[in-house]
């Protein structure tokens, strides 16, 4: 049985071992980028250390969607942190990043500031939720599907539910929690959009 056939026995309910299916992009590509790649897979590209560790790909298919958004963003640095602002008729939103350089190199980068502080600006995200919309491109997925071959059964990666979104990018842990006391309907509107967000990406 392939990694492929396995894949898609899981998905179907007859799987009777487990699949081993690890998010090496990262740790492939800082290793790469820093010369740091262990000596077993120096020379060998990315599908090449999935085969050698005998593990499949995960989130194969993601190539064939493409976001589509009219929502308008701009970015500005300042000294070491980020600003990034999204813009709707509803108003704005800007999340503030610190970013670590090191050798001319985006080393690493955190959230300082998130942008959501107020019922008025979760109404500005819930607008760029609904403002946010898909589309295949079979091309780009058949292309895709055809290099990761036997490894897996393409999937797609969606996004984490409304309220894990709120408190990874949007609020943060605590503020998320205060705005659901405080303003629970309000929330309830995002976590609908959201939910509508993943049908389209489903569609």
């Amino acid at each position: 049985m392939t990694r492929k056939e396995l894949n898609l026995a899981i998905f179907e309910g007859k799987a009777d071992k487990v699949l081993w299916q690890p998010r090496l992009h990262e740790w492939i590509g800082r290793h790469r980028e820093n010369g740091t790649m262990p000596e077993r897979f120096k020379g060998m590209d990315d599908l090449e250390i999935y085969d050698e560790l005998r593990c499949s790909v995960r989130y194969a298919a993601h190539a064939g969607i493409e976001t589509i958004t009219d929502v308008e963003r701009k970015e500005d640095r300042r000294d070491n942190h980020l600003f990034s602002t999204m813009r709707t008729p509803k108003g704005e939103i800007t999340t503030v990043h610190q970013e670590i350089w090191e050798n001319g190199k985006l080393a690493n980068s955190r959230i300082v500031e998130y942008p959501v502080k107020t019922v008025s600006d979760l109404e500005v995200l819930t607008d760029v939720i609904e403002h946010t919309h898909y589309r295949v491109n079979q091309d780009a997925f058949r292309v895709t599907a055809e290099r990761v071959g036997h490894r897996a059964e393409p999937t797609v990666f969606l996004n984490s539910s409304g309220f894990t979104e709120l408190i990874k990018w949007w609020c943060g842990l605590e503020e998320t929690f205060y705005l659901l006391h405080d303003h629970r309907k309000d929330v309830e509107v995002f976590l609908e959009a959201s939910d509508r967000l993943d049908d389209r990406q489903v569609d």
